[in-house]
């Protein structure tokens, strides 16, 4: 369910030229034409579908408010080349499907949610990878996120990119939508409480 990234632009920082990526190149080919000190800057492209609340819903298996405390960038191959992971110390879970039904298992209190794009140094280069609808986020940032169990492993995916994130900014809520998103202002409009009704009425909704 999580929507394909395009790279779309490679650009180094001292050059001006631009070229395409091939899907099957390697950091090893990425830098070939570099010299040490410069930068490979990938831009990602992603195509979305114009989802709502209950379908971003629908594939997740958790949904934690936090903060971001720590991040941590590494080559991770294709698609997005270099990823990013998030520690989450959770301040509340909204939701959790991963618990079994008689609530006896471990509270989420700590997340690691991992989200394409970062900056990573490889063999003297550096490759930067951003997707400009879904910035990395820093340290200090309060979140709330919609999660996938991603592969199985210790980490989790955020569902579909800026569908499955929300900012909090004091009591506010901020989407990473596009202002020409017909969704946009659906969401921006929210404070915290709002949103989190919103969220407990769609799961009882699709029960």
């Amino acid at each position: 369910h999580l929507m394909a990234r395009m790279v779309v632009v490679l650009m180094a920082a001292v050059s001006c030229g631009v070229f395409d990526t091939p899907q099957q190149t390697r950091l090893d080919e990425l830098i070939q034409d570099y010299a040490f000190g410069e930068t490979v800057r990938i831009t990602l492209s992603a195509s979305r579908p114009l989802w709502d609340l209950p379908t971003v819903l629908s594939n997740s298996d958790a949904v934690v408010e936090g903060r971001v405390t720590s991040t941590r960038s590494e080559a991770t191959g294709l698609p997005y080349h270099v990823s990013t992971s998030l520690v989450i110390v959770v301040s509340e879970v909204w939701l959790d499907r991963r618990a079994p039904p008689d609530g006896a298992g471990a509270t989420l209190e700590r997340v690691v949610a991992r989200q394409p794009g970062g900056r990573i140094e490889y063999r003297g280069r550096f490759i930067e990878v951003k997707d400009d609808s879904f910035p990395v986020f820093t340290v200090g940032t309060d979140v709330v996120l919609f999660l996938s169990k991603g592969d199985g492993r210790d980490w989790m995916e955020i569902v579909d990119g800026p569908f499955g994130t929300f900012i909090k900014e004091g009591l506010r809520i901020r989407s990473l939508l596009p202002a020409w998103h017909e969704l946009h202002g659906r969401y921006d409009a929210l404070d915290r409480d709002s949103l989190r009704s919103m969220v407990a009425k769609a799961l009882a909704e699709a029960r």
